[in-house]
Formats: structure tokens, sequence, C-alpha cells
């Protein structure tokens, strides 16, 4: 899967057994001919942290069949509560044994309805297809995309024109950002770096605090220096 990162890759190890990823030194070098930034590969790497722990909230996201699953179980748990509280022989003998709580009777079916019809309404908030269940509310993105904002960002504050998706030279910063991180190449016919672009167009979908957090992370990278 293009999106897996190698929980346990260090900067310099091998991607796979074919090819060496760019480590955090060379994408530094990158951004300064590229870009003009001088980010030290200290900081580069923590941009790469970033993308693992992106992948890791990916990986942890339930698919959309498990959910769909978790919560018809729950829906169906609270109707056949709702039944069973409100059928006559339970009813005519909690009035003759316990009086104050048949008063009560109906609060408590009246909790477990409510829980029913939230359970039906999360089941329309699932996401159709296949793969991970996204939030709806959110906006969240793929770690490649999670990628493709942080050039994104990289490109603005060294007041570069922002990249189309496009753009090669922010498909070939991207492609060594993620190597460096972790992230596994392209396989088979995804290998052209032009497949970053799809990527780029769905960071524009990235929520405005996501996107602030991460502006702002990059700001204080640059700010920062080898031992400070």
């Amino acid at each position: 899967m293009p999106d897996e990162v190698a929980a346990d890759h260090s900067n310099g190890g091998a991607a796979n057994a074919h090819l060496m990823p760019p480590t955090y030194k060379e994408v530094s070098k990158l951004l300064l001919a590229q870009l003009g930034l001088e980010m030290p590969a200290v900081n580069v790497r923590f941009l790469g942290e970033i993308l693992v722990g992106a992948h890791r909230n990916e990986a942890n996201r339930p698919s959309r069949s498990d959910l769909t699953e978790r919560i018809t179980k729950l829906r169906d748990a609270a109707h056949e509560t709702n039944d069973a509280l409100v059928s006559a022989p339970i009813l005519s003998w909690l009035a003759e044994a316990r009086p104050d709580l048949h008063e009560k009777w109906p609060d408590h079916w009246a909790t477990t309805q409510d829980l029913a019809q939230a359970a039906e309404a999360a089941l329309l908030l699932v996401p159709k297809g296949k793969g991970r269940a996204r939030s709806a509310t959110r906006r969240e993105i793929s770690p490649r995309a999670t990628c493709a904002l942080l050039v994104v960002e990289l490109f603005e504050l060294s007041g570069k024109k922002l990249p189309p998706p496009t753009n090669a030279r922010a498909h070939t910063i991207a492609e060594a950002l993620w190597l460096a991180s972790g992230g596994l190449p392209w396989t088979g016919h995804a290998k052209n770096p032009a497949s970053w672009r799809r990527y780029f167009l769905e960071s524009r979908e990235a929520s405005p605090g996501y996107r602030e957090v991460l502006r702002e992370v990059v700001r204080r990278r640059l700010l920062v220096r080898d031992g400070a």
C-alpha cells in the first residue's frame, strides 16, 4: 500500500531491498537548492516524524465494514432492550413488585430509544466504499496528502508562489521527504512522480485548524538551528 510507513524506519535505513531512501541531510540540501530555505537536517527529521504520526493515525482508523458492524450491533442491542422494557409481563410484574420503579420505567425506555436512534444516525455517517473510515466533520487527510501539505507550507514560507498540484519541483520535494521519513516508494503504475498530483489536490481538503497547526510547526522549525 503506498500510504504505509515503516514504523521502525530510522534515517539512512532502506525503504526496501532495492532503494536507499534519501537522508534528512539530503532533503535539507534539496530545500536549500529548490526553495532557498535553510532547514537543518534535525528539523527536517521533525517534519518526517509528523508523517510517521499521520500514518499511525491512519492505520488506527477502523475499517468501514468493522465500524458498520459495531454500530449495527449497538443499534440492535438497543432495540432488543427497548422491546424487553415494554413487554407486558415485565411491566405487570414490576407494577406489583416495585411500584416506585415502575413509575420511572418510561425514562429507561426513552434512554434506550434515544440510543437506538443515535446508532441509526451514526450508520448514515459511515462513508461508503472501501478502506479506512474517515471522520465526516474533521476532514482528515491521508499521510501522503499531509506530506504534500507540508511541502505547500514550505513553499509559502520561502516566499515562492504556491505550487499548483502539477508542480514538478513540489513533487520532487514531497517524494524526498516522504522516503526519508520511512514512506514506501511508489509501486507499479504509480512510479511516475506526477502521482503526487492527487495528493496535492487532497491536501486542499485539510481543515483550516489542521493547516494552521502544520504551518506553525514549519515556522518554528525554520527558526531553530542545529544545536539550538
